[in-house]
């Protein structure tokens, strides 16, 4: 028990520590005390949980990152169906802030960890979650461009979502990932059959948000199979649904849009909409995607002939890529030191025990070296005093045998 209480204290200790003064962070700070008292750990978990949450919401995300790794380690020693759910949950936290940093491998490694974990569940609904965390790979991997492993992912997906026949509206999602998968891969039958699924379920469920999706993904298919008029007819109505939804999903079919009328050679209607696109990218503060529209602003003017505009946008691409690669490298660089330095523990680990079991097999061998050498010893020993018997009942023998010789001697005399 108060090994328990110190671990607690520890904990608390190292949360206030990191804690700032804003409102929300300072109440669960609060709760911490307080729940210092009962030793909760699911309590204490969720109250961890939601101050990386807060750390999260407000970009401070190193200070996120270490109240989700208190969480992963408290939830470690509890097998309750709730605690497991909690730590699949928070795993998933633990991914979504290495995705910030753009460390897609490792983001990936927590999302399966969550997976794996899921799959132990006893949940009866435990096929949502398992849905939600494969259709997060998928989309890490789409990120990536390695198309075939977002497409496994999204297969698996879909399949979770279709455990319940009334989840129409996340197996439609599913669907439209598994769509753009194959549209990625240059599939079309499969895209093509996955797309007409995909529109019958959305207009049974009526949604705007689907409707605006399964457009943009129409735009795609046509895109990336050469039918651009076809295509730019779709992400208008795309669209037209997404400026009542957010922000990235409005940015994201403008710039896709502005994509199709530059190579439809369309320059004028392209400028517009990547100048569109560019200022909801900065303001969602989505550098990588800046430098894209930057970059394609470049090509479209200089296609105007507008080379002073031209310029400053490559020169103004060329700083940005510059800045994101040197974080990138910076990043995979200190991913793969953290990968050599945890590899180089496990060799010298290997290495002692190597050792060790070396230095218990020399001892061994010692051991039954000194008992045969022992054993030699004793075995002699025996045979020296068996030997000398012999010889004294020898002599013995020889003393009484000349006596009796004697004797008779005596009497025949």
């Amino acid at each position: 028990m108060q090994k328990n209480l110190y671990a607690l204290f520890s904990l608390v200790a190292g949360c206030l520590f990191f804690a700032n003064t804003a409102n929300a962070q300072n109440k669960y700070a609060d709760s911490l005390r307080e729940e210092l008292n009962t030793a909760d750990w699911i309590k204490l978990g969720k109250t961890l949980s939601a101050l990386g949450q807060s750390f999260y919401g407000s970009a401070a995300y190193d200070s996120a990152e270490y109240y989700f790794l208190r969480v992963d380690s408290l939830y470690k020693s509890h097998g309750s169906t709730e605690a497991i759910e909690l730590a699949a949950a928070n795993k998933a936290d633990l991914a979504n802030v290495e995705l910030v940093h753009n460390k897609y491998d490792t983001a990936i490694r927590w999302y399966i960890d969550a997976i794996k974990i899921m799959d132990k569940s006893s949940s009866a609904d435990k096929w949502k979650t398992l849905g939600n965390l494969n259709a997060a790979v998928g989309t890490v991997y789409n990120d990536m461009e390695q198309y075939d492993k977002a497409v496994q992912y999204d297969l698996l997906a879909l399949r979770e979502h279709k455990k319940d026949t009334d989840n129409l509206l996340l197996t439609t999602y599913a669907q439209l990932y598994v769509a753009e998968d194959y549209t990625n891969l240059k599939n079309f039958a499969a895209a093509r059959k996955y797309l007409s699924e995909s529109e019958r379920d959305v207009v049974k469920t009526g949604s705007e948000n689907l409707y605006q999706r399964l457009y943009g993904q129409w735009g795609r298919f046509y895109q990336h199979s050469n039918q651009l008029d076809s295509a730019a007819a779709c992400y208008l109505k795309a669209l037209a649904y997404a400026k009542t939804g957010n922000k990235f999903t409005l940015m994201d079919n403008m710039r896709m849009l502005a994509f199709c009328y530059r190579d439809m050679k369309k320059y004028d209607e392209s400028k517009k909409y990547l100048l569109s696109a560019l200022e909801l990218t900065r303001e969602l503060k989505n550098k990588r995607l800046e430098a894209e529209l930057l970059k394609n602003l470049g090509i479209v003017t200089a296609a105007q002939r507008d080379n002073a505009a031209a310029v400053g946008y490559y020169k103004a691409f060329a700083r940005l890529n510059d800045s994101l690669n040197e974080t990138e490298i910076h990043n995979r660089v200190n991913e793969i030191e953290g990968r050599y330095q945890s590899q180089k523990k496990r060799d010298s680990i290997l290495l002692l025990q190597k050792n060790n079991q070396l230095q218990a097999a020399d001892l061994h061998q010692k051991k039954t070296l000194n008992l045969a050498l022992l054993s030699g010893c004793c075995i002699l020993l025996l045979l020296l005093a068996l030997a000398y018997r012999n010889f004294k009942n020898k002599n013995q023998l020889l003393h009484q045998s000349e006596e009796l010789n004697t004797r008779r001697i005596a009497e025949l005399e």
